[in-house]
């Protein structure tokens, strides 16, 4: 959870520097700018942080694989 919010704030940060910037003017948020922002920082976030996820998991199974294919090559 922490690594996602992280994610989070450095999305949400980087969206709103755009948006301050000039960026509103790419998308018409006319009610409230930084409000709609937010919420698309938050889904970019959860793609972002399901991708580190997927990358963890993917590291641990190699580790675990590497540990197996050494056991079955050591003699016995």
């Amino acid at each position: 959870m922490k690594q996602f919010l992280q994610i989070f704030l450095l999305v949400l940060v980087l969206s709103e520097v755009f948006t301050f910037l000039g960026g509103i003017f790419l998308f018409d948020f006319s009610a409230n700018p930084y409000g709609a922002m937010a919420i698309c920082s938050f889904l970019l976030s959860l793609v972002l942080y399901g991708f580190v996820v997927q990358s963890d998991r993917i590291e641990a199974l190699e580790e675990r694989l590497a540990a197996l294919e050494k056991t079955q090559n050591s003699p016995d």
